[in-house]
């Protein structure tokens, strides 16, 4: 972290190990909160509540300095908390049906695997967008295969962003959580949307997305 620190970029991520000593492994869903600017997203705390693992962390809001709590994508089921079955969305510019899912391969190009699905509910706080992918080969360079963003359709305006590379998939063809933390503060009843597109780059196939 260099400064100015009221314009350096804040963010935090997870690691594990035995003991102390290590050896340490990095949580592969990393930043378990995305990058802010400014005094926020500093002094975390990482707590597991009633069997869900949660990050505690100080931030800015509109009258200061206050504590908010981000929920940590759990790897089994993603913890939905808004789920949507990707294959059965009408939102997609590229790709077809495929198996449990919505795939799109290199001869498709660029476009959106998905976008959607337009729902007002999503709660007016801090939240975890999750997108449930699969790539089909993750020993080949490390291209830019997809970008997820989280999208105010209402506002018209991106919330939040995370690129994905190939390496950043642990198995071929074996479905992985992908998070993106975004506000939602302010934009109670907004529309809200999750896109996947995809870089045509690589096989890819989408099962789910929503939030946490």
């Amino acid at each position: 972290m260099l400064a100015p620190f009221e314009t350096a970029q804040w963010s935090s991520g997870l690691a594990r190990a035995p003991n102390p000593s290590g050896p340490w492994s990095n949580y592969r869903q990393n930043p378990a909160l995305a990058p802010e600017s400014g005094f926020g997203n500093d002094g975390p705390a990482f707590l597991s509540l009633g069997g869900e693992r949660w990050v505690y962390y100080r931030s800015i809001g509109q009258f200061g300095s206050v504590t908010r709590r981000a929920k940590v994508s759990n790897e089994t089921n993603g913890g939905w908390g808004l789920m949507f079955e990707t294959e059965s969305m009408p939102y997609h510019q590229v790709g077809r049906p495929d198996g449990d899912g919505w795939s799109a391969n290199t001869s498709d190009g660029p476009g959106f695997l998905a976008y959607g699905p337009y729902n007002n509910n999503v709660v007016p706080d801090w939240n975890t967008g999750v997108v449930k992918l699969a790539i089909d080969n993750v020993t080949a360079g490390n291209d830019l295969v997809a970008t997820i963003d989280v999208y105010d359709a209402t506002a018209g305006q991106i919330i939040a962003v995370r690129q994905i590379f190939r390496h950043d998939f642990q198995q071929a063809n074996h479905y992985e959580f992908m998070i993106v933390p975004f506000a939602w503060e302010g934009r109670a009843g907004h529309t809200f949307e999750i896109r996947t597109f995809t870089h045509g780059t690589a096989y890819l196939r989408q099962d789910r997305q929503g939030t946490d």
